[in-house]
């Protein structure tokens, strides 16, 4: 008799489930069309839709043995919902936006593209951090506006820095193109495999200006001229797996807000204390 009243209580409560996600679909649906619908009355009078009248009722959950997983399905489904409620949020917005603006005049829109911000390019900060790694040597000051080499800076004068260690011809490091005068340097391959160094001197980031036999770092001024502690001239290639995890429980993998919960491996830098992606260079 017990395990008859448990089994009916488990079908009332999955297809209770089942109707509250048939439910938030049916009410999504709805409120697409309506805020997609840019031929309504509304729309052409310029005048807000209202804002759709939905109501979440949290589940009644029974964390018994054999309920635990409809528990958690439930808490899914509680999660769905707030996700499709903040979805018709900004979509209601949207479309209250919209109509604003198509009921403004011309001109004012025009006003409003004007003055949004320009976002900013991207430039490095890192490769201008002083000083440079494991040394005391500081690089030249280089301003956020004076990185790209398309913008003159008469007064920069990169301090020329190659460490110890690449100095001394490992196999893995280039000719001290800087200690010669630049009529005299060998010629390197340039943005492509290199033969000879079996080396591919192409960067992922196009192809890069060279200038008297030395390259140019694609990203801008660095406030250094020199291979500080690489070995290459030109890009110096390194792989970096990407070691990654669900994070689990003894319970099973472990949700939060509804979501997976990724790890990855890291590794603590000794140089620098810095966390980091485990990598090698090639």
């Amino acid at each position: 008799m017990k395990r008859a009243e448990e089994k009916d209580t488990l079908e009332r409560r999955v297809c209770t489930l089942g109707d509250r996600v048939n439910d938030a679909t049916v009410k999504l649906d709805r409120i697409m069309e309506c805020v997609l619908d840019t031929t309504s009355a509304e729309d052409s009078e310029g005048a807000p839709t209202a804002q759709p009248n939905y109501e979440w009722r949290p589940p009644t959950r029974d964390m018994g043995g054999m309920d635990r997983r409809l528990a958690r399905m439930e808490e899914n489904v509680a999660s769905i919902f707030e996700t499709v409620k903040t979805m018709v949020d900004l979509l209601h917005n949207q479309k209250v936006e919209s109509s604003s603006m198509v009921s403004s005049e011309p001109t004012q829109v025009t006003n409003i593209l004007d003055l949004r911000p320009v976002a900013p390019a991207f430039i490095h900060h890192k490769a201008r951090a002083t000083p440079y790694p494991q040394c005391a040597e500081k690089r030249f000051g280089v301003p956020d506006d004076k990185v790209p080499w398309e913008v003159e800076f008469p007064d920069y004068s990169p301090v020329d820095y190659t460490a110890p260690v690449v100095l001394k011809k490992p196999p893995w490091a280039d000719p001290d193109l800087m200690s010669m005068h630049s009529s005299g340097r060998p010629p390197l391959a340039y943005n492509r495999l290199d033969d000879e160094y079996h080396v591919n001197r192409a960067s992922h980031m196009g192809p890069y200006r060279v200038v008297n036999g030395l390259p140019l770092n694609p990203m801008g001024r660095t406030g250094m001229q020199g291979r500080g502690l690489l070995g290459r001239f030109g890009p110096n290639h390194a792989a970096d797996p990407i070691v990654t995890r669900w994070k689990r429980t003894s319970a099973g993998v472990m949700l939060d807000g509804g979501k997976k919960v990724l790890e990855f491996v890291a590794i603590q830098r000794k140089d620098n204390s810095q966390w980091a992606i485990p990598g090698v260079s090639t």
